[in-house]
């Protein structure tokens, strides 16, 4: 979700690019793309090439034998977590230091250091 109602958030830019809205919503977010700040060119930017080189990258389906035991491992290691009546384990997580962190987070990814690093510090 968006903090500023007039800029899409990440996942609307998503659906956007990827033809998923209708076509009011893609005219509206096309909109706002044209008058739309620095930070959210950037975010467009980084989508376009990432949607590229998913499409040059195509991921390629495991044997069914793999998906099959991946899915029985699965199952097997979810009944051993589960207690019965108890609530899943939660873990308190606080931003210590952010720098740049007005940059998409999934936007991390794409850093390749120097000037474009992103440092995110963590406490559990």
């Amino acid at each position: 979700m968006s903090i500023d109602p007039g800029r899409p958030d990440f996942r609307t830019l998503l659906d956007w690019l990827e033809g998923r809205l209708d076509a009011d919503g893609a005219e509206r977010v096309a909109a706002q793309v044209a008058d739309a700040d620095e930070q959210t060119l950037r975010t467009v930017d980084w989508l376009r090439g990432f949607l590229t080189t998913a499409r040059e990258l195509p991921l390629a389906e495991p044997p069914p034998i793999v998906r099959q035991s991946l899915k029985q491992y699965f199952a097997r290691w979810s009944r051993a977590q589960a207690v019965p009546g108890q609530e899943p384990h939660r873990v308190h997580v606080e931003l210590l230091f952010g720098r740049r962190q007005d940059v998409v987070p999934a936007a991390a990814h794409a850093a390749a250091g120097g000037d474009d690093a992103i440092d995110l510090v963590y406490t559990a």
